[in-house]
């Protein structure tokens, strides 16, 4: 094992573009991107001073990821842990959720940038959406899913 410095930007490179679940993974693309075989103890105190973690991701998969990236997956596991359901009729959507926290669902759907949501109302435990054009119904669902998380 040659002992070279690998600059921040390598390592925060490979764990952006790759899906690494061990210190092996990112051990054989740092090797990849510059040829230096680093020793699994150098990259794991590299991996700690710049904050990156090993997390559980949905589904139960580990992964590591960048502080940045744990953030964004935390809120959006956060979110989708307060809905129930969401269901449609040939007109609005209904999005049930735990109780009080249908207000914070409308307000997130009311400032996300959408294309297919007219308005989100929320009152204890029920979001009211109306689509823009009920004949697109469908996408209004999936881009809700997707705002959502779930």
């Amino acid at each position: 094992m040659e002992s070279h410095k690998i600059d921040d930007n390598t390592y925060i490179s490979i764990i952006t573009h790759f899906h690494c679940a061990t210190l092996q993974d990112i051990q054989h693309y740092l090797h990849l991107q510059t040829g230096i075989m680093v020793s699994l103890p150098t990259i794991s105190r590299h991996l700690m001073a710049l904050n990156i973690k090993r997390v559980k991701q949905k589904g139960g998969n580990l992964c590591y990821l960048l502080p940045e990236m744990r953030m964004k997956l935390s809120i959006n596991d956060s979110i989708a842990s307060f809905v129930q359901t969401i269901e449609c009729n040939q007109h609005s959507i209904v999005i049930k959720t735990l109780p009080s926290m249908a207000s914070l669902i409308a307000k997130i759907l009311t400032n996300c940038p959408h294309k297919y949501v007219l308005a989100a109302i929320g009152s204890h435990d029920t979001v009211f959406v109306i689509p823009k054009n009920t004949k697109q119904l469908t996408l209004c669902m999936q881009e809700i899913e997707s705002i959502v998380g779930k």
